[in-house]
């Protein structure tokens, strides 16, 4: 049985910032060259960066790429099977998709208790970025520095192969702290957020009734409603409804229409504003851009 050495906890942040640069890169030019269609796909566009990010995990995690991504190779460590060998194709997916989808998918920057809470919602708020977390918390628990999806596949990030590895898990409870972890992590986001609040649920019939009323069939196509209550003052409820556009046609008539569909509805649900925004999101979980569109040097946002 041969003893080897972990990589350094610097160099791997390090190398996993240049391959998190390289999926950008990526996305980047995904986004360049397939505009319309990404727009088209809505908030589905996020499969996209997770497809490529499995793609890319698998393949050079696993035994065709030497156990070694692009930044692995560039500061010299890998990824072996505690074995000693290199991981099969289904390990590698396995291990690939368990970082690459919280990475893609976790919304913890956009939180906002102010703001209406859908169940897809809360699972981007909380239990996607709490299992990001714990997956990487759960390396300074072994003397190996595995990550918690590598001991589920009994894999480990070395600075050199060796013949066979110990498995250096000494104390099996340790295995249950991510779950505990998440049971807490869900417990807070429900006392914080209150998904399931009557007002809460209230409030995403209406949005359902809201977009039931307004008409799909337009150059402008809808991709997120909600209600937001600017300082938690139920007398300020604001709906606000983020469009795109594909190609390049005139949308002021459009625009217009949309006003008009939305007014009755203003009073019938007690909405204080309107806040109607055209925007450019091209958000692939490995890239991100959001842009509001001008007209006349001023932003397409209207409060109606």
């Amino acid at each position: 049985m041969t003893e080897i050495h972990p990589a350094h906890l610097l160099k791997r942040v390090a190398a996993l910032f240049v391959d998190l640069g390289i999926l950008y890169a990526v996305g980047f030019f995904i986004s360049i060259l397939f505009e319309d269609p990404l727009l088209a796909l809505g908030n589905y566009k996020l499969l996209i960066g997770v497809l490529v990010s499995i793609i890319y995990f698998t393949f050079f995690h696993s035994e065709f790429g030497k156990g070694q991504t692009l930044g692995k190779k560039i500061f010299g460590f890998r990824v072996v099977s505690l074995n000693g060998g290199y991981l099969n194709l289904g390990e590698a997916l396995i291990r690939s998709a368990i970082f690459a989808v919280p990475y893609c998918l976790s919304d913890l920057l956009n939180i906002n208790s102010e703001n209406s809470i859908g169940i897809f919602d809360f699972v981007r708020y909380t239990i996607i970025p709490a299992s990001l977390f714990i997956n990487h918390f759960f390396i300074f628990l072994n003397p190996l520095r595995q990550c918690y999806y590598d001991t589920l596949i009994n894999s480990v990030v070395i600075e050199e192969v060796g013949d066979s590895i110990a498995n250096p898990l000494n104390n099996p409870w340790m295995k249950y702290i991510p779950s505990l972890a998440m049971i807490l992590i869900v417990i807070i986001g429900f006392i914080k957020l209150n998904p399931l609040s009557s007002d809460n649920r209230t409030d995403l019939e209406q949005l359902s009734e809201i977009k039931e009323n307004i008409t799909q069939e337009r150059y402008l196509h809808f991709s997120k409603f909600y209600f937001t209550y600017p300082k938690n003052d139920p007398y300020q409820k604001t709906l606000k409804i983020d469009c795109y556009i594909t190609g390049n046609e005139d949308i002021s008539s459009e625009i217009y229409l949309i006003t008009e569909e939305l007014s009755p509805l203003k009073d019938k649900f007690n909405i204080k504003k309107i806040t109607l925004s055209v925007v450019r999101d091209f958000n692939l979980g490995i890239f991100s851009s959001w842009e509001v569109l001008k007209k006349n040097e001023k932003q397409l946002k209207f409060d109606l």
